[in-house]
């Protein structure tokens, strides 16, 4: 016997779903659920998790005196860190270990923001770049 699976849409704000909307969804077998706006308490954990996200990211960016555009590259590293980084729910192991049944590797890490200056070697016209 196979068991329904059963998609669950959490949102904001149930005014962004249109009757056609519902439908649609009810018809594909899934479930909208809604959360009342600005009732934290409904989601704290979420919330909690995502503000670390944020601070996190932006102690990155201060600490590397980047600029606000290398945001997105802030908060992949944050999330990148944290998923290696070891968790008292999980018991001393990471949430990497956890997810991958494999031992977290820290030798590939580097500084988040270090200065990199490029040279480039220009060829001259004369350089013959063909392959013989």
């Amino acid at each position: 016997m196979v068991l329904p699976f059963v998609l669950f849409v959490l949102t904001l704000l149930a005014s962004t779903f249109s009757d056609a909307h519902r439908r649609y969804l009810a018809d594909q077998g899934t479930l909208p659920q809604f959360s009342c706006p600005g009732a934290h308490a409904q989601n704290g954990v979420a919330e909690c998790k995502h503000r670390h996200i944020l601070e996190t990211a932006l102690a990155l960016l201060i600490s590397a005196d980047l600029a606000p555009h290398f945001w997105a590259e802030a908060i992949s590293m944050t999330v990148f860190l944290i998923n290696r980084h070891p968790s008292s729910a999980l018991k001393g192991s990471t949430p990497y270990q956890h997810f991958f049944s494999s031992p977290t590797s820290y030798h590939h890490l580097r500084c988040f923001g270090v200065s990199a200056t490029f040279f480039f070697h220009l060829m001259s016209a004369q350089t013959d770049c063909s392959v013989a």
